[in-house]
């Protein structure tokens, strides 16, 4: 941080260098109204038409009048009061010098500077250009002080240069900024280099202006960026109309000279004030706060009055601009000294940038005073070191923030990996569509007595003989068999939209949102699955592994259920009890997926499964009759394949049964038993028949 300063005190000088050079060398000088060229080479560039012109005060002088026992008056400088006036500067006057050219380098060109407030240009006698409107009486007068470029003749090796001027706007009249002279070349590129470093200068400012707008905007935290915004655009405007580049008027050719001098005075008392409320609202801890307040105040109170007075007027003003600067930057270097004994942030950094602001400023205020020679204004660029200062420390800020940052974002990936692994720890506990269907987002929202109504399908899966096949086995093999037959079976009951409920020992109880096709689907590839796993499992080896399934659809409520310190999820309904029973069912008729007519009334596309209505049974819990059906398509390949072919015997054989002729039904369930030996529904119909006959 020690070694900032620094390099900004060495840009700054370099920067005052540059801005300070004048375009032109000082020497040869005007002396007794004759500029002698004919001996220049023009190796550094165009020349002041500074020193000793003759003048006449008072009188527009023709220009076939000879003015060659004029009086003398030193050019740049503010011509003599006239009391014969209300306002003494008010007036007109004639200026002449003689120029002599060097007979080689041409063509020559002269540029005119400021000229208050309105002037016409002669050259042996042709006006050659004018800025404003030159009258010897107040009324049609017009101001103006644009810069104009003057071609001179090529034939001539002396020309008199003769300048009829008129104030009747302007505290003060006269050629009162340098007019330089040159090769055409070279002054139409120190025009240009004025033009495009005013161009510049007020961009990057402007720009900086919107830029920080737009950043406070974006946060609308805190006012510390709006003030800057303010105080970098207040000095933007001010590097636009001011200066000896007169940006304005490449802009706005026919802006108002009274409104840019309103504009100029305004925006010299608003900027220290807006620079004032920025560093409070950087510093409010070392601000002097009523001293500050008051400043403030009457720094906009001085703006408002600019907008409202004469132009002739605001010239006068001048002194109290160096004032209310020389106030401001008292103030701003006390509480900016406070701030850095504090060791507050950014506080060194930015008395380096007020006090470059501020030497520039002072500078500025007193070449208009002329109490020091020169022309150019360097505010504009002061304020671009302030600039510079603020982004650096906003760079600074940043590159800690973005330090901050890495290791928060170490430390926030750690914690999201640990949140991560937690929530899918609970997630196994209670799954997430669980939560969806409850219309909760997080199990922290969950409370007991949550609960939902629906209409779903579900499913019930138990292993056969889940006894006999542990029988024998170690603990830890008879866990890691059970782990692995869920863990088979499980992510079917996910693909098919589905969840599992609850896990009863070696049985799975899942229900399905996602409608009865894709229930019936998971169904048919767990049983696939299972096979698959059966052959290849090590736990029990030889020994197959089937499972019993019933599916059943109807509503229920499901929701949390439990005391205060320990919750579970359950699902309520005579649909989750008749499903169990269902499932029990598979035993009794020997298949492996029983489903009810309710499921397949349901099915969309019924079609896409082989089903075989096995009977019309009263479960427990039930007075009314429940139809079953056996999904063929869960069935090993080769047992589908012989249900297929005795399923037209076996409807036949039921219908007959239920028609009163046992006997005609025993022969279509012995055809059954013929194909297909292992059929235990069919000798279940046909032991059914026997005993009825």
């Amino acid at each position: 941080m020690l070694h900032s300063p620094a390099i900004l005190r060495l840009a700054f000088l370099l920067l005052v260098g540059v801005g300070c050079r004048s375009s032109a060398r000082d020497a040869p000088r005007v002396h007794n109204g004759v500029l002698d060229l004919r001996s220049e080479q023009w190796l550094d560039g165009p020349i002041s038409l500074d020193g000793e012109w003759r003048h006449v005060r008072g009188e527009l002088v023709p220009v076939d009048v000879s003015m060659d026992t004029a009086d003398l008056t030193p050019v740049p400088g503010a011509w003599a009061d006239d009391p014969t006036w209300d306002v003494p500067a008010f007036g007109v006057g004639t200026y002449s010098l003689v120029v002599r050219l060097p007979e080689a380098g041409g063509p020559f060109t002269i540029r005119t500077g400021r000229t208050y407030t309105a002037s016409t240009v002669f050259v042996d006698g042709i006006r050659v250009a004018g800025s404003g409107l030159v009258r010897d009486q107040p009324h049609g007068a017009i101001p103006s002080l644009e810069p104009r470029i003057v071609e001179l003749p090529l034939d001539r090796s002396e020309i008199e240069l003769r300048v009829w001027v008129s104030n009747f706007h302007g505290h003060q009249g006269g050629l009162r900024r340098s007019w330089i002279v040159g090769p055409s070349g070279e002054i139409v590129r120190v025009t240009a280099r004025a033009a495009l470093l005013a161009t510049l200068l007020s961009s990057f400012l402007g720009v900086v202006a919107v830029l920080t707008f737009l950043m406070w905007l974006a946060e609308r935290r805190g006012t510390d960026k709006l003030w800057f915004a303010a105080v970098t655009l207040v000095t933007s405007i001010r590097s636009a109309v001011g200066g000896d580049a007169h940006l304005v008027y490449l802009l706005l050719p026919r802006a108002s000279w009274a409104d840019l001098m309103r504009v100029e005075f305004s925006t010299d008392f608003l900027a220290p004030a807006l620079a004032l409320a920025l560093l409070a609202q950087l510093f409010p801890t070392y601000t002097p706060r009523r001293l500050a307040n008051a400043l403030m105040v009457a720094f906009s109170a001085m703006a408002v009055v600019c907008v409202l007075l004469p132009p002739y007027i605001l010239g006068q003003l001048v002194p109290l601009v160096l004032l209310a600067v020389s106030l401001a930057a008292g103030v701003a270097v006390f509480l900016l000294v406070r701030a850095a004994i504090a060791d507050a942030p950014q506080a060194r950094l930015l008395i380096v940038a007020v006090g470059i602001v501020s030497i520039t400023a002072f500078h500025d205020v007193l070449t208009a005073l002329r109490v020091i020679p020169g022309d150019v204004e360097i505010v504009g660029w002061g304020f671009v070191a302030m600039v510079s200062a603020q982004a650096y420390a906003i760079a600074r800020l940043v590159a800690d923030a973005n330090r901050r940052i890495e290791r928060l974002s170490a430390d926030i990936t750690a914690a999201h990996n640990d949140l991560m692994r937690t929530h899918e720890a609970v997630i196994r506990f209670v799954p997430f569509a669980f939560l969806d269907l409850l219309g909760r987002s997080s199990i922290l929202d969950v409370k007991r007595g949550d609960h939902v109504a629906m209409d779903v399908e579900v499913l019930f899966c138990d292993i056969r003989g889940y006894t006999t096949l542990v029988e024998g086995l170690t603990p830890s093999d008879a866990f890691g068999l059970i782990n692995e037959w869920l863990g088979t079976l499980e992510p079917h009951v996910h693909r098919a939209g589905g969840f599992v409920k609850e896990y009863l020992g070696d049985c799975i109880v899942a229900l399905f949102p996602s409608g009865p096709d894709d229930a019936l689907q998971a169904c048919i590839a767990m049983h696939s699955a299972l096979r698959r796993f059966s052959a290849t499992q090590t736990f029990a080896p030889g020994r197959p592994i089937t499972a019993g399934m019933g599916l059943h659809a109807g509503p229920l409520v499901m929701g949390t259920i439990g005391g205060d310190t320990r919750l579970d999820t359950g699902a309520v309904g005579d649909v989750v009890n008749t499903t169990s029973r269902v499932e029990g069912l598979t035993r009794t008729y020997g298949t492996d997926l029983l489903i009810t007519e309710v499921v397949v009334r349901r099915l969309r596309r019924p079609e896409a499964v082989e089903l075989r209505e096995l009977d019309e049974v009263v479960v427990r819990g039930r007075r009314q009759p429940l139809r079953i059906f056996e999904v063929l398509d869960a069935l090993a390949p080769e047992v589908r394949a012989l249900r297929l072919r005795t399923r037209p015997h076996y409807a036949a054989g039921r219908e007959a049964l239920q028609c009163g002729n046992p006997g005609e039904a025993r022969t279509h369930f012995d055809r059954c038993l013929a194909i297909d030996p292992t059929d235990v529904s069919a000798r279940l119909m046909r032991s059914r028949c026997e005993a009825t006959s």
